[in-house]
């Protein structure tokens, strides 16, 4: 057990070091989004799905948004890509759009 912890300290310190903080960031508006996705799933055994189009609405939206966000954590990292940031975002921005777009055309 104590390996476990020694090795998630290591992780944890190399993380911190190696990682900008605009990745830090990012990796945050991950884990924002794939909270939100389980208190929706939560709530949805917990309070009903009554109106399930909204439910899966939300929780594709949200999901969905965690996927293009790691896409674009994956594009900015990569040094290979020859892609610049600006465009990276620029296309991350665009894609949202269209996610939400669907959405809010699911929802009716």
């Amino acid at each position: 057990m104590e390996v476990l912890r020694d090795t998630a300290k290591a992780l944890f310190s190399n993380y911190q070091k190696s990682t900008s903080n605009r990745t830090k960031l990012i990796d945050l508006f991950i884990i924002f989004n794939l909270t939100l996705a389980a208190i929706q799933y939560f709530y949805m055994k917990i309070a009903g799905n009554f109106p399930y189009n909204a439910f899966l609405a939300g929780f594709f939206c949200t999901l969905g948004t965690a996927t293009l966000t790691s896409c674009l954590r994956m594009t900015i990292e990569t040094k290979k890509a020859n892609t610049s940031e600006e465009k990276a975002f620029i296309e991350y921005m665009a894609l949202c759009l269209l996610l939400y777009l669907v959405v809010l055309n699911y929802l009716g």
